[in-house]
């Protein structure tokens, strides 16, 4: 079989990535609006148009929409369907990472690293199990650019023309960003090493043609059918305002992405900053590695230029942070010095503590066991320096550990800490057909597990934000004195009030007139009482 060691990393990565997202609930305030997005598209069968509290909204484009519908179709509408597309999108990128690096390098051990190194990155572990846009960019942007290099070294043509479409449904994902950073990127390049014939790859017309084929047509549809408001939204808002004006004034600062990426690569931080070191010292700029530098650093530079931050704008740059980092890592196997592992240890023992102790707040039952978990891990790790006698054994005890640790995270820490961030509780106990308001931080995932309608209160001395982020909230809203009004004679009424205001609410006057019926880490549920 051709492909055989890509299909195999491809299902390896499934089975990791997918272990115990069964019991991972849609969390607020991010999962909830892309789960809940889907959900309203696939039960008013418009595919095209994106809406959410049944108004239509913008605030991404429509692929990642598609996949979620898809799976709901062949899982149903549960947390592992929700998921199973990201899941999916990074264990290709996986398989991608392991089929580029082989086919440029012609070396297995550096492919399998590099793919290894991608695979276990904490941020990429984390990404590949949350319901957001940023695996399906990932992969379109990595793999975009690595078949536009294999075509301009491989001289092959069609690859250039498949990193076309590639570039297409990463504006289908993400929007003008999806085209406008990796051709930047190539331009940089280009431009850096004189590799001037790799314009014959980017002007092609059949893979333009391709790009505008895939790429365009639903943008076409959305603007006959929305017109400027889509425009208004989707440009101006989502892309520019976004560009302009900071949506968090305090991440707006220039090391924000510096601080982001070492954390995001652990537990190979240390190696990777020893590959940068060496390149530097050694003055080691060979072409390849200059496309690998650019790859990495273009983006962290235009982003940190940008005013709004978050913690995912530099995510693509793993790919090729992976592959410089893999190099250094197959160094450490050929060379017969154990207290060159410390370069591995050392931030896998800070992983495992930030699993052990970082998360101990979100943790209410087992968190002896947890320790104890970390502790044996880490153990094993430190034990594999000082009596593995091969250095692939070394590797291989070590990896055995935060894989584990992995899964300790992924078995009990991000299942207790997801309770604190969802409402899915609070749902179970709302019948058909209630009239449900919610009080404080709105829950929308309260939504992805009941149907129906929940209107926010807006309380007496409430400040109602009429800033420019105040048109990504889109749920509906209603004062307090109207909806006492409107449920002053039905008798199935629910109030799902938020954590943070149970003590202002206690304090109400409409409280006298509620009692509580279940609470959990994220709120607690009233019901009206019957006189």
């Amino acid at each position: 079989m051709k492909y055989r060691n890509e299909c195999l990393i491809f299902i390896s990565c499934l089975i990791f990535y997918g272990m115990f997202t069964w019991s991972f609930p849609i969390t607020d305030p991010v999962e909830s609006n892309y789960a809940l997005t889907a959900k309203e598209m696939l039960l008013s069968h418009d595919f095209l148009s994106m809406r959410i509290y049944g108004e239509y909204w913008y605030d991404k484009p429509i692929f990642t929409y598609w996949m979620l519908i898809s799976s709901y179709k062949i899982f149903g509408l549960n947390e592992f369907a929700a998921r199973f597309p990201m899941i999916a999108a990074s264990s290709l990128s996986v398989a991608f990472m392991y089929w580029f690096v082989w086919y440029n390098e012609k070396s297995k051990t550096m492919a399998f690293l590099s793919a290894f190194i991608l695979a276990t990155s904490l941020q990429f572990w984390v990404l590949s199990r949350v319901i957001v846009t940023d695996a399906f960019l990932f992969f379109f942007h990595n793999s975009a650019l690595g078949l536009f290099y294999l075509a301009w070294k491989k001289e092959r043509a069609i690859y250039g023309i498949i990193a076309y479409i590639a570039l297409g449904l990463a504006v289908l994902t993400k929007g003008p960003i999806g085209f406008l950073l990796p051709m930047l990127t190539l331009f940089a390049y280009i431009f850096i090493t004189k590799s001037w014939g790799m314009f014959k790859y980017l002007y092609a017309w059949q893979g333009i043609l391709a790009f505008v084929f895939v790429g365009m047509p639903w943008y076409v549809y959305m603007f006959i059918h929305h017109g400027w408001d889509f425009i208004d939204s989707f440009i101006g808002l989502h892309n520019i305002a976004r560009a302009t004006i900071s949506e968090h004034p305090e991440m707006n600062v220039f090391y924000y992405y510096l601080l982001v990426l070492p954390v995001a690569l652990l537990p190979w931080t240390g190696i990777f900053i020893r590959t940068i070191y060496e390149i530097i010292k050694k003055r080691n700029l060979t072409d390849r590695n200059w496309f690998y530098l650019i790859w990495l650093v273009l983006p962290v530079a235009f982003y940190t230029c940008m005013a709004t931050k978050y913690l995912t704008y530099s995510f693509p740059v793993l790919f090729p942070a992976a592959i410089l980092s893999a190099y250094t890592l197959n160094e450490f196997l050929k060379r017969d010095d154990k207290k060159i592992w410390l370069w591995v240890m050392i931030p896998m023992l800070f992983l495992l503590l930030g699993i052990g102790v970082g998360n101990a707040k979100a943790i209410k039952t087992n968190e002896e066991f947890i320790y104890f978990g970390c502790a044996i891990f880490a153990l094993w790790g430190g034990a594999s320096i000082l009596f593995a006698r091969e250095q692939r054994k070394i590797l291989c005890n070590i990896a055995v550990s935060f894989i584990l640790g992995y899964l300790l995270l992924a078995g009990i820490i991000l299942p207790n800490y997801a309770q604190m961030r969802t409402a899915r509780h609070l749902a179970a106990f709302i019948p058909p057909n209630a009239i449900v308001e919610n009080i404080g931080d709105y829950q929308t995932s309260a939504l992805f597990y009941w149907n129906g309608e929940i209107k926010s209160v807006i309380l007496p001395d409430e400040h109602v934000d009429t800033g420019i982020w105040s048109r990504k909230y889109l749920y509906p809203r209603e004062k307090l004195e109207d909806f006492i009004e409107r449920t002053k004679e039905e008798k199935e009424v629910y109030l799902i009030v938020h954590e943070y205001s149970l003590s202002k609410f206690s304090q109400m006057q409409v409280a006298k007139d509620y009692y509580p019926l279940v609470s959990s880490e994220k709120g607690t549920l009233y019901k009206k009482r019957l006189y």
